[in-house]
């Protein structure tokens, strides 16, 4: 838990900083759809987050994990807050958020297939928590900026979905410590700018495929407590950048 809790702050850091430019500002148009999503969220949780009162502080670009640009919300941060209950689906409602951070609290259930049509994120992180069923099958259909993406220590089941490999532009990627099986998909090694691949601890099986020599930019390589089968192939001569590598 050290070592990815290191990497989390160490992965997040490039991407919290957004600039605030007059021509910036005016390409976002106040919303109420934001303040809506927001409420929406908080009535969904079993208990409240103490600032976000819509009738005693209606500026919602100043409640606590909220950053906005303007008028409209970027990054919602909510890490480490006890937050309770399942994700409401008006999340979705944020059509500009670039960082979603909900990791290490309790949240349950199943993810919303609409918080995958926010075209705008950067940063998905739900790690550290308590979600469950299969990893939605179209995450990367309608998330053509996704860098970062976090799912690390729940209770996910089922194959790891194929269509991973259309995050072109998926730099992180940690699934490790659910209950995910079936072999690694081939679409997975399109994954060309992916520097940290995190599989630990799953129930994945099968032959190790020599695909994995076309992610020429892992740094972070992790694949131990699994059933894979087979010989390691020779991959790391196409591996050059490769710093940490575990199997056990």
């Amino acid at each position: 838990m050290g070592f990815h809790s290191f990497f989390l702050s160490a992965i997040l850091i490039p991407y919290i900083s957004f600039g605030t430019s007059t021509l910036e500002l005016q390409n976002f148009i106040s919303s109420p759809n934001d303040l809506k999503a927001l409420t929406g969220f908080s009535s969904c949780l079993e208990s409240a987050i103490p600032d976000w009162n819509s009738s005693t502080s209606p500026d919602y670009c100043t409640w606590s994990g909220v950053t906005c640009v303007g008028t409209r919300v970027i990054r919602l941060e909510l890490g480490s807050k006890r937050l309770n209950s399942k994700i409401c689906e008006s999340l979705a409602g944020l059509d500009q958020l670039r960082v979603l951070n909900l990791s290490h609290n309790f949240f349950t259930g199943s993810l919303p297939d609409n918080l995958f049509h926010l075209q705008n994120l950067e940063v998905i992180d739900f790690s550290n928590n308590h979600f469950e069923g299969p990893i939605n099958t179209f995450i990367c259909s309608s998330l053509p900026r996704l860098q970062v993406f976090k799912l690390s220590n729940n209770f996910f089941s089922g194959e790891i979905p194929g269509n991973l490999g259309n995050c072109s532009s998926l730099k992180h990627l940690s699934i490790n410590g659910n209950d995910l099986s079936g072999s690694l998909p081939e679409n997975i090694f399109l994954l060309q700018n992916l520097n940290e691949l995190y599989l630990q601890g799953n129930k994945l099986s099968g032959p190790l495929s020599e695909g994995l020599g076309k992610l020429s930019n892992l740094v972070e390589f992790d694949i131990s407590s699994n059933e894979f089968s087979g010989i390691l192939p020779n991959i790391f001569g196409s591996l050059r950048r490769l710093k940490f590598f575990s199997t056990e």
